[in-house]
């Protein structure tokens, strides 16, 4: 494990880009030379904060929206899933375990049960022996759901293949009846049956795990897309007080990300693919061509020499390799599309290797129709192969982000707030704001029977409701004598306001039953919103809004110079006095007539 510590940060020169890239998201395209020089930052820095902003969020649903519910013998269930869960947080004593107990069930009905004894047709030692496995794989499939470690399941398989390939070689060598002859042909099959065996068994288990650490980050974006707004505020204050403290925390690197083979992938990720393959390929040639191993002569049940037996050793070595490599490869792509890509040259070039004239390779040999069909399975395997790897790497990459916003890396912690930025701006929106407001609403109740204003004022907001609601304008507020209306333009706002000045006399005389007439008061003020407005509690735009609805005559319109920049300067007068720091301004005609 690698660490990169961040000391003396200019926390202001910080805050500045921060702020910058937050009116400017475009420019987090740019070369981060060119931001570490404009704000005197640290290169690397700058290049932590606009890798681990951008980094993507799948924002699809997922396909099981509901949690599937066992109906029967819960208690049970519940027992064992709790036992499992705790035995599986340590995996490697929990594979050892379900291994030993598998390995005692399995000598128990292969040494004590007779043969005779049946279920139906079926004997009952091959019946114990085929569930003990099934139950060993079903448990070791949970803890790998469970512990989401791509390299456990491989970890598992390796440790099984050598355990049972060793035990087996040494029972057929110090068997009495093992035969003089064919004795090497055999265990050479046997290590290379039990090792396709194993890794059958290890790509299913790797394919499990990622289904595990899959459903857990789409779980954690799920979490993370579901904050609402005030969520979204609360994290973004909590991250700037954790790097105003200056608490420098330490940046840790998955320990792939160190190696040579890395360094050389992310700096020449073609070439490297294109060499490696090359490499391989060439390599698997030679060794075949000398050991005999890939002319074809040796058939079931023929001879096998020692150079033979040692060459079909060396090419599961080769073939180990280029499983190492693949993943490698894929993982460091940190992106299935990526990976796949890197797969799919792979197989290019393999394919076109096999033309070099290498012992009975050339050509011709490649052109078989055997051959050609092999080579497509292949392929096929390596570009499947490359997609899960690739599907690993982006895991872990989003899995390490977050870990290292966690351990206080300034970087990390700088992106996320960043990312949190853009996503409370992802609404930004200008809107228009019209505040209508009662005159002497207090008198008109005080001066009522309680129902009877109750039942008026409920009117009285139905009725700017549907009135606004003609000309596009959406209800954000309401009290019991005004409300605050959005519109999307500054038109339709005034069309509005003059609307409902028009149409109040209306209102008093067919539905208002109190002894005083509703007047209003209205103003109007145009600005900008950093999200849709129904989330935002607190915004300017409301505020000044108003404010200016506090300066408007009763009967009367008042705007701000932002609405009146919208519209015909000659619809409205001047005044001499500002709110705000908006200059104020009068509708000439605030009715429609």
């Amino acid at each position: 494990m690698v660490i990169d510590q961040t000391a003396d940060l200019p926390i202001d020169a910080a805050r500045a880009m921060l702020n910058h890239l937050r009116q400017f998201p475009t420019d987090a395209a740019r070369n981060p030379s060119e931001l570490a020089e404009q704000f005197n930052l640290p290169l690397a820095f700058v290049q932590n904060v606009l890798t681990n902003a951008n980094r993507p969020v799948n924002r699809e649903d997922p396909v099981l929206t509901r949690p599937i519910h066992f109906d029967l013998h819960v208690r049970a269930y519940n027992w064992m899933k709790s036992a499992v869960g705790r035995l599986s947080l340590q995996p490697v004593s929990f594979i050892l375990v379900t291994n030993i107990a598998t390995l005692l069930l399995v000598l128990y009905f292969g040494k004590f049960v007779p043969e005779s004894a049946k279920i139906g047709m079926l004997r009952l030692d091959l019946v114990g022996i085929g569930s003990s496995f099934f139950l060993a794989l079903v448990i070791h499939s949970i803890c790998f759901y469970r512990n989401r470690r791509i390299l456990l399941p491989i970890q598992t398989a390796f440790i099984n293949w050598a355990f049972v390939s060793g035990s087996l070689t040494v029972s057929v060598l110090m068997s009495p009846n093992a035969p003089a002859e064919g004795i090497a042909a055999a265990i050479v099959s046997l290590i290379i049956g039990i090792f396709m065996l194993c890794g059958g068994l290890a790509g299913v288990g790797v394919v499990i795990a990622l289904l595990g650490s899959y459903g857990y980050e789409r779980a954690m974006e799920k979490r993370e897309l579901q904050l609402s707004r005030q969520d979204l505020l609360e994290r973004y204050f909590e991250l700037q007080s954790r790097l105003e403290r200056g608490t420098r925390g330490q940046r840790v690197y998955h320990w792939l990300e160190q190696t040579s083979f890395s360094r050389w992938f992310r700096r020449w990720p073609i070439p490297v693919v294109i060499l490696f393959w090359l490499t391989m390929q060439i390599t698997a040639m030679i060794a075949a061509t000398l050991t005999g191993t890939g002319d074809g002569t040796n058939r079931v049940g023929a001879t096998i020499s020692p150079l033979n037996a040692a060459g079909y050793i060396l090419m599961i070595g080769i073939l180990v390799a280029e499983l190492v490599g693949l993943s490698l490869i894929g993982f460091l792509s940190r992106s299935i599309q990526k990976a796949l890509g890197y797969g799919t040259l792979g197989t290019v070039v393999i394919f076109a290797a096999s033309f070099i004239p290498i012992g009975q390779y050339g050509p011709a040999h490649a052109m078989r129709v055997q051959n050609l069909v092999a080579s497509f399975f292949v392929s096929a395997l390596i570009i499947i192969f490359s997609g899960f790897a690739g599907l690993a790497g982006e895991l872990n990459y989003r899995a390490a982000l977050r870990g290292n916003v966690d351990r206080n890396d300034p970087a990390s912690i700088l992106a996320e707030m960043l990312r949190i930025q853009w996503r409370l701006s992802e609404g930004k929106q200008n809107v228009c704001v019209l505040v209508v407001d009662a005159a002497k609403s207090s008198r008109m109740k005080a001066e009522a029977d309680a129902l009877d204003a109750e039942y008026s004022f409920r009117l009285y907001q139905e009725w700017i409701a549907e009135k606004c609601g003609e000309f596009g304008g959406k209800v954000h507020s309401t009290a019991g004598d005004g409300a605050v209306v959005s519109f999307a333009t500054c038109e339709s706002a005034f069309n509005a306001a003059r609307r409902l000045q028009t149409d109040v006399h209306r209102f008093n005389r067919e539905d208002n039953i109190l002894s005083l007439p509703f007047q209003l008061r209205i103003g109007l003020h145009h600005g900008a919103v950093s999200a849709e407005i129904d989330e935002v509690e607190f915004t300017e735009v409301i505020d000044i809004a108003a404010h200016v609805e506090g300066r408007a005559m009763v009967g009367g319109i008042a705007v701000t110079n932002d609405v009146v920049s919208c519209l015909e300067a000659n619809l409205f007068i001047p005044l001499a006095e500002e709110v705000d720091g908006k200059q104020l301004f009068l509708a000439r005609n605030p009715t429609e007539v």
